[in-house]
């Protein structure tokens, strides 16, 4: 028994040697990540960003980390990671087909903006990241659902990050829609023809 115990001791001694070493020769990239986290937060617009590692130490690094942000396209990650937790649980799957229609078409979709039918998920989700299609996202987002990404996004520990219920929506939004109004892709077109939205629509 006092032998178990005299190995358990020794790796424990080797372990937390182990990690010091590697935590005194990491010094110089951390002091590189942190000159660069001190860097971008010296840029002449509101900024934020939040670096965090486990391995081999906790180390943590960030600059206004709870600034409230738009993050853009960012959201798109989080559709993807849903998707497929979603074709792990066996509700959803690559190959089902996915429609592209005016129902989700947005703007800024280089791949679907004038396509019209149905094409298989792993399509969508490709046009999603590789492209950034909005069209795609929204079609994508509605397949597996907004409240699953919401749920993945809170589990992530984000509390302070929301997503609309599709890119269009927001489109409206930030054309002065009412929040969860969306224009459609009638109102879409208008817009895009000069036309500007106000409270009530496209007008």
């Amino acid at each position: 028994m006092l032998q178990v115990l005299r190995r358990e001791f020794l790796a424990a001694i080797s372990l937390t040697a182990a990690t010091q070493v590697a935590a005194q020769e990491r010094q110089p990239e951390l002091r590189r990540v942190q000159a660069a986290v001190d860097s971008f937060a010296r840029l002449p617009v509101t900024s934020s960003c939040f670096i965090a590692t486990d391995h081999p130490t906790p180390w943590t690094v960030g600059h206004d980390p709870g600034a409230r942000l738009f993050v853009g396209s960012g959201v798109k990650t989080f559709i993807l990671v849903a998707y497929l937790r979603e074709i792990e649980g066996g509700r959803l799957t690559l190959d089902q087909q996915i429609a592209i229609n005016d129902d989700v078409r947005s703007p800024s979709s280089p791949v679907f903006m004038k396509l019209t039918g149905t094409t298989e998920a792993r399509s969508v989700l490709e046009a999603m990241i590789a492209h950034s299609d909005n069209t795609a996202t929204d079609a994508a987002l509605k397949a597996v659902g907004p409240e699953r990404v919401r749920d993945l996004v809170r589990e992530a520990g984000l509390s302070a990050t929301h997503i609309p219920n599709s890119t269009r929506r927001m489109v409206s939004y930030l054309a002065g829609a009412p929040e969860g109004v969306d224009f459609g892709w009638e109102g879409m077109e208008r817009m895009a023809h000069g036309q500007l939205a106000g409270r009530h629509g496209p007008r």
